[in-house]
């Protein structure tokens, strides 16, 4: 596949060949392995477990839920290395609790619309998989604990001062639900069991490490000639809760995250760029007053509550999450590409995860074209 770039000095033409996008780290080690992830482009998954719909709410359907066409595994394949994922304890009123991922909006911090995606066992065991045959970095991003009680709309979104709290009916008051995150599979150190016990062997442990994780070399976290992949795992969690060796909190590895909240185009773009050429700069991610290790650029168009609840009235509504995700991507190459042609991205001010729904390979390759834009001589 080519792409024809026009810059100031010349005409360029750079190639990704059909390469095996399963292995696109690997197959670019030589332009890779001696920068961090701050000096790097990875393609990201916005609710990345949002591929298929099941257990929603009332008001909640694929038109206002379903982020993605591609289960995990096959984002994997496609290319991602990053995921947004939002556990949910789903607890039904017959059969067997469940960790899936989810979906879910608030309505006065109570009540909340969504629905569960992938079960969150089967997609630690796609990465697991995936790890075991692909010696490829992956950032795993878990947040949004969510608590739903059978099909009714209800939920709790716990916050992490909540974490290790116990969970009462005061949490779920139009509904017979307690629960518990001190103790038993539903609660956080439950999830943090069925994550260690997926991916043991490939959590990324900082140990022996004085550097911090963005800014150690890609052939540090994974050595030269490594046959298996490494999980980076970031985890919403208590200021001093100990996670296990290979997991970190989210004030360890802080991401700029911050969405343009828009269904409109120009608007989401002027936000991410105004964000991007503030936050994105090497010296500005160490700022006193807002710190961060890697900047996130949003690339996604956000239903607006009326738009939510329309759809779900109206099967032939075209404003679903997945119809603004194809107006965003639609434009996201010839945009990055301009940003790059112009200066505005350069090896000092980089979009380290270009964050997208509706993933395919396509998008990824925008991530691989921009890494050789920056390193290829």
């Amino acid at each position: 596949m080519k792409f024809f770039l026009l810059s100031i000095l010349s005409l360029i033409t750079i190639t990704i060949d059909a390469q095996d996008m399963s292995k696109w780290m690997q197959e670019n080690w030589d332009i890779l392995s001696s920068k961090s992830l701050q000096q790097i482009v990875i393609p990201g998954s916005h609710d990345a477990g949002m591929s298929y719909v099941n257990n929603c709410t009332s008001f909640a359907n694929t038109c206002n839920t379903r982020t993605q066409t591609l289960p995990i595994g096959e984002q994997l394949q496609n290319g991602f290395r990053y995921f947004d994922l939002r556990p949910n304890f789903y607890n039904p009123t017959v059969g067997d609790n469940e960790w899936y991922l989810g979906h879910y909006s608030e309505i006065e911090n109570v009540l909340g619309e969504g629905c569960n995606g992938e079960p969150l066992a089967a997609v630690l065991g796609e990465v697991a998989g995936f790890l075991k045959n692909n010696p490829e970095i992956v950032i795993l991003d878990f947040s949004h604990y969510y608590y739903t009680y059978s099909s009714v709309d209800i939920y709790h979104n716990f916050t992490v001062d909540e974490l290790n709290a116990d969970i009462t009916l005061d949490h779920c008051p139009f509904s017979p639900c307690k629960f518990n995150y001190a103790t038993g599979n539903s609660s956080y150190p439950g999830l943090i069991q069925l994550i260690n016990q997926a991916l043991s062997p490939y959590l990324y442990s900082n140990i022996n490490l004085k550097q911090e994780i963005a800014e150690t070399p890609l052939t540090k976290l994974l050595p030269d000639g490594a046959q298996n992949g490494i999980a980076i795992v970031i985890l919403e969690s208590p200021q001093g809760y100990a996670l296990p060796t290979g997991m970190y909190r989210d004030d360890q590895i802080n991401i700029y995250n911050n969405y343009a909240n828009s269904d409109d185009l120009k608007t989401m773009i002027s936000d991410q760029k105004g964000k991007f050429l503030a936050r994105a700069p090497l010296d500005s991610l160490k700022s006193p007053y807002d710190p961060h290790d890697m900047f996130l650029l949003s690339w996604t168009l956000t239903q607006q509550p009326g738009e939510a609840v329309a759809c779900v009235g109206d099967p032939l509504d075209p404003l679903t999450i997945l119809y603004l995700a194809d107006i965003a991507n639609g434009v996201l190459s010839d945009t990055l590409n301009t940003w790059h042609s112009s200066g505005l991205i350069n090896p000092t001010t980089i979009p380290n995860i270009i964050y997208t729904d509706n993933n395919n390979a396509s998008i990824a390759e925008v991530s691989i074209l921009l890494n050789k834009q920056l390193y290829e001589k």
